[in-house]
């Protein structure tokens, strides 16, 4: 008599259920690809220097980004910020964080940030759309 294995069973039937399983679930749309892909790129371009959220205004090498669109530039505290940053006298909209991440040094000469940035704008706009997700300030519901 042959002995079958628990795990064996488990894998066969989830192959088997797999295609039911996934029906069940919506199909993904274009801006949850893009989420994704922004979600990639923070990961593999931003992360180590950047965080989303303000836990303790703690920093990496660079400023946390919470609350960052339409805040103005430099202002984080605790953040010790470039010359370039501290002049600037605009806010992080969409479009200001869209050439930031092209080409950062064109948005402020003489940035300390090593960020070569972005050159596709497809993926620029996918980037942005993740950070305006992760970054909105949280509100609390009060009851």
């Amino acid at each position: 008599m042959r002995t079958i294995y628990p795990a064996l069973i488990l894998t066969i039937l989830g192959a088997l259920t797999a295609n039911t399983v996934h029906s069940v679930e919506p199909a993904p749309n274009d801006n949850d690809a893009a989420l994704r892909r922004g979600k990639l790129l923070f990961i593999t371009q931003c992360r180590a220097c950047h965080r989303t959220d303000s836990i303790a205004d703690e920093h990496k090498i660079g400023p946390h980004l919470a609350a960052i669109i339409d805040r103005k530039a430099a202002t984080v505290p605790g953040y010790n910020y470039s010359a370039g940053l501290r002049a600037a006298d605009w806010n992080w909209t969409m479009e200001k964080l869209d050439a930031w991440l092209q080409h950062p040094s064109e948005v402020v000469p003489g940035t300390t940030m090593t960020f070569m940035g972005i050159p596709g704008a497809d993926d620029r706009q996918s980037l942005l759309l993740y950070l305006e997700r992760e970054t909105r300030p949280q509100t609390t519901a009060r009851e």
